[in-house]
């Protein structure tokens, strides 16, 4: 372990739990059992409650019965009351799915995590998100370096005249990009060093002209998009 990781470490190991924010989904197998589901994600990280639990995808297609939102979606509102989490959402949920279940739920998802990157910018999407004061969640924020369907951003010339501009990385500019916009930005990393880089991202400011210019980069390509594991349909927001 190296000097920067075990000082890491050691400031993590101060907090409390109420200073981290742990989020977990119910997964579409489960959706039978909802209070099943979370007791036992609660069991596996070792806590009385989360702060955010998800609807992983907009059915349970492999749940028996199966279960339309609007039975489900009381049953996750029954775990806010019963104190198992803080609050809850959905993920990969388009614009109709989350207007009708505004239509009748109780508590509201306080967000709805997506696919957001350059090239699968969702803009009317996020604009109705924040509208109704749902919180716009980008899942592959920077896109998959090296995956067939992922475009290169690093070798776009904008993308290199804004970073050299704000003195950061391509993907540091992306993930600005997305918090400019509104979104919260998740993106993954495995290195200690990427996960400061990441972080690094909060010092400057996009104007509103560069961030239209990289929605005009978008081409409506989803990465994640794995048609034939929902039986050959399209289920992703």
């Amino acid at each position: 372990m190296s000097w920067e990781t075990k000082k890491y470490s050691a400031r993590f190991s101060l907090k409390k739990r109420e200073d981290f924010f742990i989020t977990s989904k119910i997964w579409y197998t489960q959706y039978s059992d909802v209070e099943g589901g979370i007791k036992k994600s609660l069991s596996s990280l070792k806590l009385d409650y989360v702060d955010l639990y998800m609807v992983h995808w907009p059915l349970g297609i492999k749940a028996k019965p199966m279960k339309p939102l609007h039975k489900l979606w009381p049953e996750l509102e029954a775990l806010v009351d019963k104190g198992y989490t803080k609050s809850i959402g959905v993920s990969n949920f388009n614009t109709q799915l989350i207007w009708d279940l505004l239509t009748y739920a109780r508590i509201k998802p306080v967000v709805n995590q997506i696919e957001l990157n350059p090239q699968h910018a969702q803009t009317e999407l996020i604009r109705f998100l924040i509208a109704n004061d749902i919180r716009p969640v980008a899942y592959t924020p920077i896109c998959r370096i090296g995956h067939e369907k992922s475009h290169d951003f690093t070798q776009e010339d904008l993308m290199k005249t804004l970073a050299a501009k704000y003195n950061k990385s391509v993907p540091q500019i992306m993930l600005n990009w997305g918090v400019s916009r509104g979104c919260v930005v998740i993106p993954k990393a495995t290195s200690l060093e990427h996960q400061v880089e990441n972080s690094q991202i909060f010092d400057f400011a996009l104007t509103e002209e560069e961030v239209k210019a990289i929605e005009g980069l978008n081409q409506n390509i989803r990465l994640c998009n794995k048609v034939g594991f929902f039986g050959g349909f399209d289920l992703f927001a």
